[in-house]
């Protein structure tokens, strides 16, 4: 069997835990929140040491965090945030996205007139 490490304090949904048949989820959820991502990543290592497996990660991290987060899990295992439709209510679970990179793009601003 596969091991999912489950960061965040929501349990999973039902569309959720049936799109992720194949794994055993195993949900962090620490008192307060994650102190930064080297607190999240060491979390999930004993996790996945406690278990025997890390096969698959869902983060549901601030945004900030996300990019370090994936740097220190160095391609390991898949790293995956969930997608919601949010014009429904209440919002539907839609899939999975994994990540991969975070890129900063730069433009000026304001946007310059196209000189015509």
């Amino acid at each position: 069997m596969k091991h999912c490490i489950w960061l965040s304090r929501h349990q999973p949904t039902t569309a959720q835990r049936k799109s992720l048949g194949g794994y055993v989820i195993h949900q962090l959820n620490p008192p307060g929140r994650f102190f930064g991502a080297p607190d999240a990543w060491v979390m999930v290592q004993n996790a996945a040491l406690a278990c025997g497996g890390m096969d698959l990660i869902v983060i549901v991290l601030p945004f900030g965090m996300q990019r370090h987060f994936l740097q220190l899990v160095a391609g390991r295992a898949p790293v995956v945030r969930a997608i919601f439709d949010n014009r429904c209510r209440p919002p539907l679970f839609i899939g999975w996205k994994q990540l991969i990179d975070f890129q900063v793009v730069e433009v000026d601003w304001p946007p310059r007139p196209v000189a015509g």
